[in-house]
């Protein structure tokens, strides 16, 4: 782990807050293996595509179960079939955090960017998308 990031998120005095994303970015990708995912709204385009599709699922839904699960399954279009990849996800996770940490020059990675990912970057896609079913109540 990078000594400075350490300091940032441990010291008595800079631990108290979580770094700044511009602390974070300026982060080597080669000096960590930690990731920082991002949810962007104004600046990821790829995710606000994901919202504006999620947004047309919830106009079409007849009800939250079928909501939920085509949700389910446009997160699964973006990141892969998750039960076709177990076998080597995590290497092949991997692969794919280390070029767009590479190319994107930083440990920062925004959401939309991903084209796979682990059980926790589909929960975090699956969030924002839902995020906009919240206080939807299903018709009597």
């Amino acid at each position: 782990m990078n000594p400075y990031l350490w300091v940032m998120c441990n010291d008595s005095e800079e631990g108290k807050r979580l770094p700044s994303l511009v602390s974070l970015k300026e982060i080597e990708p080669t000096e960590t293996t930690m990731e920082v995912v991002l949810i962007d709204r104004h600046g990821d385009s790829r995710l606000k595509e994901l919202e504006d599709r999620a947004q047309e699922l919830y106009c079409a839904s007849e009800n939250t179960l079928v909501l939920v699960e085509k949700l389910g399954q446009l997160v699964a279009i973006c990141m892969g079939n998750f039960s076709l990849e177990q076998g080597d996800l995590h290497k092949r996770w991997k692969l794919v955090s280390r070029r767009l940490r590479r190319y994107r020059k930083c440990m920062v990675i925004p959401i939309g960017s991903l084209t796979m990912g682990l059980c926790r970057h589909r929960a975090v896609l699956f969030k924002p998308c839902s995020d906009l079913t919240v206080g939807w109540v299903e018709p009597s």
